[in-house]
């Protein structure tokens, strides 16, 4: 019908969405046809927020067909224009693709790098929770890297901007990320004199929750989560975030420990 009378923006949303169904049904092939097809409808239109979503999916699709290459420039040029614009939304697209991309190049430290960048992202429009997809590679990492790596690549993706990380995925730089925090943590005491309340915040921390996620997982407000936070700091002579979530990764620490 779109077609039909000329609409070319009805045409290249239902393109979109086709190749989304595509996509989700398994046929990457289908669904790089329809995004590409959709991709010259939406320039003509100059729509850089509907542009930069089909780069993004153009390049998710793509990394899973093993064309890196291709993957590589569509998110490079979904990430640009989302920048240009401001465009949180559109820069997690990227980054969820540019997860994708690392993970299908076997490349499981940026993976994980992007997929932190993404997620916290998602948390700064509002959106809580990790998807599935994140889920999932998460568990693969924590079974390939260990738990504590992947605790410092997610706290270190979520801490740095956004921008910084696809960088450095996308360049390959991700040697920053290989060098331990220091061991510091005073363990006369177990679990380095910590209340069970305070281990539970450092566990949380290290499964790559927010102050905010922290507090809805423990039903406290955020101000009391980085009160703990600030303690757990004190009593470890650990002065980051990332530091405490590797220290609890690598000593076991978990939520439901008393």
């Amino acid at each position: 019908l779109a077609r039909e009378a000329g609409h070319h923006w009805t045409v290249a949303r239902a393109l979109t969405h086709l190749g989304a169904v595509a996509e989700a049904a398994g046929d990457l092939e289908t669904a790089r046809s329809h995004h590409a097809a959709a991709l010259p409808l939406i320039e003509d239109m100059d729509n850089r927020v509907e542009l930069a979503r089909c780069h993004a999916q153009l390049g998710r699709v793509a990394a899973g067909l093993g064309d890196y290459a291709a993957a590589r420039s569509h998110i490079s040029a979904g990430l640009d224009l989302s920048r240009q614009m401001g465009q949180r939304r559109g820069i997690m697209r990227a980054l969820v693709a540019l997860s994708a991309l690392a993970r299908a190049q076997d490349d499981l430290e940026g993976a994980v790098l992007a997929g932190s960048a993404a997620t916290a992202l998602r948390e700064s429009i509002g959106q809580f929770g990790t998807p599935g997809r994140i889920q999932e590679l998460l568990e693969l990492a924590r079974s390939r890297l260990g738990a504590g790596r992947v605790a410092l690549l997610w706290a270190r993706g979520a801490e740095r901007p956004p921008e910084e990380v696809a960088r450095w995925v996308l360049e390959g730089e991700v040697a920053y990320a290989s060098s331990q925090p220091g061991t510091r943590a005073q363990e006369a005491a177990p679990y380095g004199g910590l209340t069970a309340r305070e281990q539970e915040v450092a566990a949380l921390l290290a499964d790559g929750l927010s102050n905010r996620g922290i507090a809805q997982e423990l039903v406290i407000s955020p101000a009391t989560v980085a009160r703990h936070i600030a303690n757990i700091m004190e009593k470890l002579d650990f002065d980051s975030r990332t530091q405490i979530a590797v220290w609890a990764a690598e000593h076991g620490v978990d939520a439901g420990r008393t």
